[in-house]
């Protein structure tokens, strides 16, 4: 904020007049704990913070994780929160898309296979509840809503 010469303050708008948008759908993303998610296609959009932070929990005992991204061709996708199209990325074998100052986008069940991954289990098995595994996953996703 700033004062006008007449003792005035002047400031930026405090409310929001755009939300982020599923790139699929194009519909609102809504929160869900730590990431945003889309209620019609449920895809996900996280930050690499979090992402890393659901890849270290998955971990038994929960150690650090390396993210790492290899190039792949593909559609680019509108990021959600500024529009520019996203690269498109392999992670763990997974295409995902990525906006360089935003996060990431996973398509249905694309952050489940990638986080199954981190675990050194083959992705054929992401299906099969782990119950320490998805305690863990459970207590990052809801972290947000406590605080």
């Amino acid at each position: 904020m700033h004062a006008e010469g007449d003792g005035r303050e002047v400031g930026v708008s405090v409310y929001r007049n755009r939300y982020e948008q599923c790139p699929r759908c194009q519909l609102a993303l809504e929160q869900s704990g730590s990431v945003q998610a889309c209620s019609q296609c449920a895809g996900h959009w996280v930050s690499a913070d979090v992402l890393r932070e659901m890849a270290e929990a998955m971990q038994v005992p929960p150690r650090p994780v390396t993210i790492e991204l290899d190039p792949h061709r593909g559609p680019k996708l509108p990021c959600p929160k500024c529009q520019v199209p996203m690269e498109t990325w392999l992670l763990h074998g997974v295409a995902i898309d990525r906006c360089d100052g935003h996060g990431l986008w996973f398509d249905r069940t694309e952050l489940q296979a990638v986080l199954y991954a981190t675990t050194g289990r083959p992705i054929e098995r992401a299906h099969e509840p782990i119950a320490v595994e998805v305690d863990s996953l459970a207590e990052v996703l809801t972290k947000d809503k406590r605080a």
